[in-house]
């Protein structure tokens, strides 16, 4: 029939594969995928690297599950990411409700509250990674610059 090719498909709320892929990744790849190492930096008692071109900021460990220092060998593993959720998610809003997430995602996500922080934090598994948001003061808005960290759930027991 004419035209049926020519429908708009919805633009689904989803996780960006090609990101959450980076979980896993040796450093090689990395910045092979983004360029130049352009920055190391403690965060959270984490040593953390960001690349010319990465959307995220990236922790490494080796073999032995240690954490790198100073610069990853080039096969030691991303086993955790920072990344703003406008950067994970595609499809977007400048906010989007934690149910939207959830029914998109067909996940349940846990909402607590962080006295230390002050915050609410929600998370959820996906894929082999356990995925936190940081929501500030909102218990059901995450913004597209929240920060979100994701863990490779098996890398992480090695810790």
């Amino acid at each position: 029939e004419p035209g049926t090719d020519d429908l708009v498909k919805e633009e689904k709320l989803m996780i960006n594969q090609g990101i959450l892929s980076d979980i896993g990744s040796t450093y090689h790849d990395i910045a092979g995928k983004y360029g130049d190492m352009l920055e190391s930096d403690y965060i959270d008692g984490g040593l953390y690297f960001t690349f010319e071109n990465s959307p995220a900021a990236y922790y490494f460990m080796d073999d032995e599950g240690n954490s790198s220092n100073p610069t990853p060998a080039d096969d030691a593993l991303c086993f955790c990411m920072d990344v703003a959720a406008g950067n994970l998610f595609d499809n977007f809003n400048a906010s989007q409700e934690t149910s939207d997430l959830e029914e998109a995602l067909d996940v349940t996500m846990e909402i607590s509250f962080s006295e230390m922080n002050e915050t609410y934090m929600c998370s959820f598994e996906y894929n082999g990674c356990d995925i936190l948001i940081n929501m500030e003061e909102s218990e059901t808005t995450i913004d597209e610059n929240s920060a979100v960290r994701v863990f490779d759930h098996e890398l992480k027991q090695k810790l």
